[in-house]
């Protein structure tokens, strides 16, 4: 039995005592609002013999189990079990012992394994019971799917099928009920339907029906009014002194007694016509009225009174009256329908085999021989019985069929039997119909006699033919054994007694033969040899060979295998003895000096090595030594020449040392030229150079010379630099400071020196190149600087090029962009030295931006600004998406963007590509300039807080079922939510029941759903309707739209109620009457201690569920101020919508219950701030993104896996959506 909901078990134990009676195939359910009603069990179910609970009823042939996600099903029996129905398990037949296959439905079917050897195979809507050797067609309601069947099986409930049916389909639907694609549904409240209704029929303004109603008369005037409670005999007046606010009342216990020292008139709707002692004054209504809060009315239809009982009675059931009766004796049976007659206990309906016209008194009988159905209204309704199987309708009644005919249950006429076969009289189905006996040499098909093919042979009145012994022959017709002869034998065999045998070795024969001849003398043959020409010598052995005369041997360089008729050569260059066997006889001779041996013969020794003569290998050369290839001996190898560097010893080639150098293959190394030098391995005289040149010096052809007068040199100078000009310096100077400018001048502050040769007698001198220098002058804006280039001894500005663009003209600077892909600047004068200088762009700090939201029109467009007014910034934009992450949205541009659509939007500023950026954000909210909503919301979240639909906020502690909202006008639905502990001292909502008038059904925690026992799951963007509600799932979200209500649960512990404004409901979500201030004063009882959260509670004992009183756990203000905070260091913080925010609070206080929660961290206070931003959506067209990022909250995803872990025990291979 699958869990019900404790909600559903709570109120059923709870009023059981008040059940009313509900139809045999319903299920009773009660509470203290909606009173008794009756519901359909979910399909699969039936009501228990209680009717308080619903049980699975598995047809015969199946028993209850369950699919992999928990579903209840029905599962046939296997093969060889069966089950009469409503089992937990099938039954196994005994040992040696089978069913015919799936879903037996009782012992009977079980028969011996053995005899399903010689069992008949049947065409579909056939079957063949145990020994028969024919199949017979299935009877009407019952089908076969042909195969091996021993039974037709039985048409499931609800469903038929005509004779010899592979199928069952639905049956017309009985009265109460209508058709559907899914078969036949119960009528619904308030409606009713006659046999074969497809729809169902409302009932006449002011009456109601319970579900299933048959007929409009079923239905009748609605349930009690307010001040009034439900007897055997109707509606009665609440006694003097109570009073009932509610409808439908089932009995005197829903009456509340006035408070101590007031009192109250009988049939008193409120505790306000409770008026203290002695004012009240007593009403005496005449006869055929009653008393409504201190005045008399007329009774209504139906109902009497008599002087003074101030209460209507209702008429016996069955009988009717007009308004303001006053007595019983005006209630009257109405005239019966056709097809009744009138009692004294009003109409019954006419039995079988008789009928009746409308208002009859009695029931005429058909005529004899005629039969007709229960409430039969015409003559026409009177027919002959159907006859039976075997017999057929005539005007006079049933006959016989006659012999080769048949007919089935219920037939007008009997069928022939098909061409050539013959039934019995009496025949009931055309597997009664058979062939004649077939003649010898023929058997029976289905559609006549056939001959027997060849090889086969067959006697008068055979069913099949029978092969010819083994290896005898016979032709087509053959009528016994005797007509089966063996074949002539083939050639290589003989003829015996008992058919054709193989001739031996050493024999042969041909076709036909009796005998097998022997081969010649000396000749031999295999076994089935079928000429002379296969007898032979007997084969030579390896080695020898046939010729005519006999074997003879092979001779040299020759060999053969066994059997042999010649010899074979060797390969070419091999030889071999005579007498050899095979070609691995066969061998090269040996190899002369300078070769070795292979495979395939000898050959040459590669470069580098060398042999002797008969060598299988060559032997490589000592290191570093070479030889040409076809060397025969180590003194072939050498030493290869030496390179460039070095030179041949005994012992191979050395390196020349430092001073001296060789070219390739020197057998010495040459001496460098006196003076000169060259480092070790040196390779020509080119490397032999004089030492470098002491300060003071430069290096020429013949060797290092001093410095002429005016210039200087450093250590190892190939040339002398001049002194400035006009300055002076004595020959052999070492340094810049030995040149001494000319008397009364000054030294310029900044020097450069062209170096040039020193003048020699032999040298010429070269002109000074000019020198220069790139000067930034100032910087009109971060990415752009003005340039010049300076003359380096006058300061002068030149006419010059930049690399990197822009030129200047003498005397003017120059203005230009700096590049972020080369910050190298090259300035180019002609007559100058070229001088260049890194100016880099310089990095965008941000210390301007800070990105700004302002709405610019009706629309809600909103303008983001980030305040740079450098144009050397580049702005990128993004936009992160609603989940976690960068959306694929981007737009580039200066400072500004136009957005229309909530979010985090993010400003990366910077001046380069390559430059890390500085990044400034905005959450953007917008609201919808055209909202209107008609919508009142109720929210449920965290530990638990409860936003009336009249905007009250208030929290409790309470672990029981509660009423969050109910229709407190018509009383059609109710929402139930069960709070169960999440911390310490905390309470969240674990599961939903949303109760209406066709049945219970449960949401849990991590999104599944039970109906009644059928626990499953609904995947991203599926939509399914169970019990009327429309259920479907977005992904993060689970909504459940009832019509007047829906439902919107984030499958943790958040949940949203939706009605319409001005819907009258009650419960912990209140009044929905626009006047907030009576929120918490709406209580379900009579205003007493009990607090207002309490009275809604579902349980037996008032109290007993461990609420605290509304509000009352403290919250520590450090908390409080830590939740504030983390709200102003976000980007929301701007948002004004958050100071003193009773969400904000509530948040608080989860945060302070969170250490215990069962959930993960922060996910109860970030739970306040979701009610929040729903709220807002909801009731102002306000959009809000990115908030849970922003504030570290789990995202949708996360809270869906959060209420899987924790809720459903569903699993990653039985979940219907988890992870997809």
């Amino acid at each position: 039995m699958f869990w019900q909901g404790a909600v559903v078990f709570l109120i059923l134990s709870l009023f059981r005592s008040s059940v009313a009676e509900c139809p045999s195939h319903q299920a009773m359910f009660s509470d203290p609002f909606m009173g008794t009603f009756c519901y359909d069990c979910s399909e699969g179910w039936v009501p228990s013999e209680d009717q308080l609970d619903c049980l699975p009823d598995c047809p015969a042939g199946t028993f209850f189990s369950g699919d992999a996600f928990g579903n209840a099903i029905c599962a046939q029996c296997a093969k060889g079990a069966w089950s009469a129905g409503r089992a937990n398990f099938c039954t196994s037949c005994p040992n040696g012992y089978t069913t015919a296959g799936l879903g037996a439905t009782s012992a009977d079917e079980c028969y011996p394994e053995s005899e399903e050897e010689d069992a008949v195979t049947c065409p579909v809507g056939y079957h063949a019971p145990a020994g028969a050797t024919r199949c017979s067609i299935c009877p009407a309601n019952t089908y076969s799917e042909g195969g091996v069947v021993r039974d037709c099986t039985p048409c499931p409930a609800g469903r038929v099928s005509d004779a010899g049916s592979s199928s069952c389909v639905l049956a017309p639907c009985e009265a109460g009920k209508y058709m559907t694609d899914e078969g036949c549904q119960t009528c619904p409240r308030n409606h009713y339907s006659n046999a074969g209704a497809s729809e169902c029929t409302r009932c006449p303004d002011g009456k109601v029906s319970e579900y299933g109603a048959g007929s409009v008369d079923e239905c009748e005037y609605g349930a009690c009014l307010q001040g009034q409670y439900m007897t055997a005999t109707g509606c009665q007046q609440c006694p003097p002194n109570t009073f009932n606010m509610r409808f439908g009342m089932i009995s005197v216990q829903s009456c509340q007694d006035c408070p101590a020292g007031t009192t109250s008139p009988a049939g008193s709707t409120s505790a306000n016509d409770c008026k203290p002692d002695g004012s009240f004054v007593p009403v005496v209504c005449d006869a055929g009225e009653f008393e409504v809060g201190g005045a008399c009315q007329q009774c209504p239809e139906n109902t009497f009174s008599g002087a003074g009982d101030n209460s209507c009675s209702d008429c016996p059931s069955g009988k009717i009256s007009e308004s303001g009766s006053s007595s019983m004796s005006d209630c009257q049976f109405a005239p019966c329908i056709a097809g009744d007659y009138m009692t004294e206990s009003g109409c019954q309906q006419c039995e079988e085999n008789t009928y009746s016209g409308p208002g009859a008194e009695a029931c005429t009988s058909c005529p004899d021989g005629k039969v007709s159905a229960a409430g039969s209204t015409l003559i026409d309704d009177c027919d002959f019985a159907p006859c039976s199987a075997g017999d057929y309708m005539t005007e006079s009644g049933c006959q016989q069929c006659g012999e080769n005919t048949y007919s089935g249950d219920g037939a007008s006429s009997c069928t022939s039997c098909p061409d050539g076969k013959l039934s019995a009289a009496g025949s009931t189905s055309e597997g009664d119909c058979a062939y004649a006996p077939c003649s010898a040499g023929n058997y029976i098909t289905e559609s006549g006699c056939q001959q027997c093919g060849e090889n086969t042979y067959s006697g008068a009145g055979a069913s099949s033919c029978t092969s010819c012994p083994d290896g005898k022959l016979s032709a087509a017709g053959a009528t016994s054994e005797a007509d089966c002869e063996y074949a002539p034998c083939s050639a290589g065999d003989y003829m015996t007694e008992s058919g054709c045998q193989q001739c031996g070795e050493n024999t042969f024969s041909g076709a036909g033969a009796s005998s097998c001849t022997n081969c010649p003398d000396g000749k031999l043959s295999a076994a089935g040899s079928t000429s002379e020409d296969d007898c032979e010598y007997a084969p030579c052995s390896a080695g020898d060979y046939m010729t005519e005369s006999g074997c003879q041997q092979c001779g040299e360089n020759t060999y053969s295998g066994a059997r042999a008729s010649t010899c074979t050569s060797c390969p070419d260059g091999k030889v071999s003895p005579a007498g050899s066997t095979s070609e691995s006889d066969c061998y090269y001779e040996p190899c002369s000096a300078g070769d070795y041996m292979t495979e395939s013969g000898c050959q040459q020794c590669g470069e580098n090595t060398y042999s002797g003569a008969g060598a299988s290998s060559c032997t490589s050369c000592p290191d570093e030594k070479i030889s040409v290839a076809g060397s025969t001996s180590e003194s072939d190898c050498e030493y290869a020449p030496c390179s460039a560097g070095d030179y041949m010893t005994e012992s191979g080639c050395q390196q020349c040392g430092e001073n001296t150098y060789s070219g390739a293959g020197a057998s010495s190394c040459t001496s460098c030229p006196d003076g000169k030098l060259s480092g070790a391995g040196s390779t020509s005289e080119a490397d032999c150079q004089y030492e470098p040149c002491q300060p003071g010096s430069h290096m020429t052809e013949d060797g290092c010379v001093q410095c002429p007068e005016n210039t200087f040199s450093g250590p190892g100078a190939e040339v002398c630099e001049l002194c400035p000009p006009e300055w002076s310096a004595p020959a052999g100077s070492t340094d810049p400071g030995d040149c001494t400018p000319p008397k009364d001048t000054e030294s310029p502050t900044t020097s450069k020196y062209n170096t040039i040769p020193a003048t020699t007698p032999n040298i010429p001198t070269e002109p000074p190149a000019k020198l220069l220098r790139i000067f930034i002058a100032g910087r009109p804006t971060p990415a752009t600087v003005r340039l010049n280039c300076l003359d380096e001894v006058t300061n002068e500005i030149l006419t010059a090029t930049f690399s990197n663009g822009g030129n200047s003209v003498q005397g003017q600077e120059v203005n230009v962009e700096l590049n972020c892909d080369d910050p190298t600047w090259v300035c180019t004068v002609e007559g100058y030295a070229q001088d260049t200088l890194d100016i880099p762009v310089p990095k965008y700090n941000g210390g301007e931006s800070s990105v700004s939201a302002v709405v610019i029109n009706a629309d809600e467009t909103t303008i983001l600004d980030t305040g740079v007014q450098d144009e050397s910034v580049s702005v990128t934009w993004s936009k992160a998406s609603e989940f976690h992450g960068e959306s694929n949205w981007n737009h580039k541009g200066k400072n500004q963007v136009t957005v229309s659509k909530a979010g985090r939007y993010t400003a990366s500023l910077r001046r380069c590509p390559n430059h890390e950026p500085v990044t400034k954000s905005i959450n953007v909210i917008t609201k919808d300039p055209n909202f209107v909503s008609d919508k009142k919301i109720c929210s449920v979240f965290g530990d638990p807080h409860i936003l009336t639909f009249d905007g009250t906020h208030y929290t409790f502690h309470g672990e029981c079922p509660y009423v969050l909202a109910m229709d407190c006008s018509r009383y059609q639905w109710y929402i139930y939510g069960k709070f169960g502990p999440c911390g310490d001292g905390a309470t969240c909502l674990e599961t939903i029941d949303i109760i209406t008038r066709r049945g219970p059904l449960e949401l849990k925690r991590g999104f599944g759903i039970n109906d009644h026992g059928r626990m499953f799951g609904i995947s991203k963007g599926e939509s399914v309707n169970v019990r009327g509600i429309d259920l479907s799932f977005d992904g993060a979200i689970m909504t459940a739209d009832i019509g007047d209500v829906v439902l919107k649960w984030d499958g943790l512990s958040t949940l949203n109620i939706i009605v319409n404004q001005g819907y009258t409901t009650c419960g912990l979500c209140s009044t929905n009457d626009d006047n907030s201030a009576n929120d918490l004063l709406h209580y379900l009882y009579p205003n007493n201690a009990m607090s207002f959260a309490d009275t809604w509670a579902v349980t037996s004992l008032r109290g007993s569920c461990g609420v605290n009183s509304l509000n009352n756990v403290p919250v520590d203000q450090d908390i409080i101020d830590s939740m504030y905070n983390d709200i102003e260091s976000s980007p929301f913080s701007e948002l004004d919508f958050w100071n003193d925010s009773e969400f904000v609070l509530a948040a608080a206080h989860d945060r302070q219950m969170d250490p215990n929660s069962p959930f993960k961290a922060n996910y109860m206070e970030c739970s306040c701030i979701q009610a929040l931003v729903d709220h807002l959506y909801n009731t102002q067209g306000i959009t809000i993104s990115r908030w849970d990022i922003d504030l570290n909250c789990p995202s949708p995803r996360e809270i869906l896996l959060e209420g899987v872990r924790t809720g459903c025990p569903w699993t990653k291979s039985n979940a219907p959506f988890y992870l997809r």
